[in-house]
């Protein structure tokens, strides 16, 4: 790092700040989130900047995010000498484009049609804002995610305003996801944008409806989530599916109604999801659920085979296994509670082999506690019964449960598990924050009631 970097990284951070200033100037309704906002931001900043460190300085080998860098820069390049081919990389269809011949000419890393290529192109435009450097580059990629979260944490305290400081610890402060969802890779645009269709979903829910600019929202953000990481968002479909369908049941007056209407919205619901995924398995075969065990099979190869790839070199010393498997829908359910463990609890302390493992360690101790204390004095009944009563919530926990799902039959590395948690982290912590604050406020409620009779 030279002194132009260190003085880039200074202007930069002021220019961010300013403009953080100039967001929050266009909704003044907000002003009382304000020190949220602040906190969350300075947090999210140093979580970038700390992630360029780390892999500048500490994983040696670079990784990911300096070959997306690369290609940015490489892109820009392009730009420079040819600026209509430029604009046909970013925005064009490749189909039309022989990319092979400008990899070849210009150093691009990464072949079109890859959701890594996607990236690079989402990259390009943030490395001539960062003016080619990988420093300044991180922060913008930290402000436009933080921008996404802070669009998650609004919805999250509209809902909930009594308990806004433990949902701002959810969505805002957690260490793993402002540091590893801050850096120059896939995470921070899925988390940003994650936070973006979450938001404006919230809104065509209310009172503003079907206006044009939220639905075009929806579509961006879930048409960039599917391109990057299209598991994403085949995980938060299921929930957003039940939510919608449980928010017009809660509108049901007849309570007769509404507990006879819940067996036939989540029969609905899983007949949707099914056909849903069996169309877009259609639509495209690399979604298709065969797909989806090749796809494990070959990522867990690469990261665990027993002793062989697990050493420190590529990052593969910190690799994990869940045992063997059928690869049949019975041997996938069987997997369901490890691999739902391996993503919210590990790595346990025994496990952590460095100083990274070992924060992330401590966190995955930390959120099984608290998960044990919750569950257990809330009792499987009583927890079944809070969720059921709000749709949101059981939206969130859904969510979670089955993006945990997701990553930790597909991951096998607890370092990469550490960044490809993180959308679901928010979610399934301000879950057990939200239903502990529902149990305290019926036992406050049933008390009261007690006292006046």
């Amino acid at each position: 790092m030279s002194f132009i970097d260190v003085l880039l990284i200074f202007i930069y951070a002021l220019l961010l700040f300013g403009s953080g200033a100039l967001i929050l100037s266009f909704r003044p309704a907000y002003d009382r989130y304000r020190k949220y906002f602040w906190r969350g931001l300075v947090l999210k900043l140093m979580g970038g900047l700390g992630y360029a460190l780390i892999y500048t300085f500490y994983y040696t080998y670079g990784g990911d995010t300096f070959s997306y860098f690369k290609d940015g820069v490489a892109m820009n390049n392009l730009m420079l000498t040819d600026f209509s081919v430029y604009w046909d990389y970013v925005f064009g269809d490749l189909a039309y484009i022989d990319v092979g011949q400008y990899n070849s000419n210009r150093g691009i890393i990464h072949q079109k049609g890859t959701a890594e290529f996607f990236v690079t192109r989402f990259t390009s435009i943030f490395t001539i804002l960062g003016m080619q450097n990988f420093y300044t580059t991180t922060l913008l990629f930290a402000f436009f995610s933080f921008i996404g979260v802070w669009l998650m944490f609004l919805v999250f305290v509209r809902r909930y305003p009594e308990i806004e400081k433990k949902m701002a610890f959810a969505v805002l402060f957690i260490p793993s996801v402002f540091f590893w969802g801050s850096g120059l890779m896939k995470d921070s645009i899925t988390i940003g944008f994650l936070g973006v269709l979450l938001y404006f979903l919230d809104k065509i829910k209310r009172k503003e409806g079907y206006r044009l600019i939220n639905i075009i929202a929806v579509v961006i953000a879930a048409y960039i989530i599917f391109k990057v990481k299209a598991y994403i968002l085949m995980s938060f479909l299921p929930a957003m599916i039940l939510w919608y369908f449980m928010e017009y049941r809660e509108r049901i007056k007849n309570r007769l109604i509404r507990v006879v209407s819940l067996p036939f919205f989540l029969v609905l619901t899983t007949v949707g999801i099914s056909v849903s995924i069996v169309q877009l398995g259609k639509i495209n075969e690399d979604y298709a659920v065969e797909s989806f065990f090749k796809k494990a099979r070959g990522i867990q190869t690469w990261h665990y085979k027993d002793g062989e790839n697990t050493s420190d070199q590529y990052g593969r010393g910190s690799s994990y296994t869940l045992g063997s498997y059928e690869e049949t829908y019975t041997g996938l359910i069987m997997m369901f509670p490890a691999s739902v463990n391996v993503t919210l609890f590990r790595p346990y302390i025994t496990e952590a082999e460095n100083v990274m493992m070992m924060f992330s360690a401590l966190e995955s101790l930390i959120l099984m506690l608290a998960t044990i204390y919750i569950f257990i004095g809330l009792g499987f009944f009583k927890t079944i019964k809070l969720l059921t009563q709000d749709s949101f919530l059981m939206m969130c926990f859904i969510f979670a449960i089955f993006f945990a799902f997701a990553v930790g039959f597909t991951s096998y590395n607890f370092g990469a598990l550490v960044r490809y948690k993180i959308p679901c982290i928010p979610f399934f912590v301000a879950s057990l924050l939200i239903l502990e604050y529902k149990s305290k406020k019926q036992k406050r409620l049933k008390y009261q009631r007690r006292s006046l009779e």
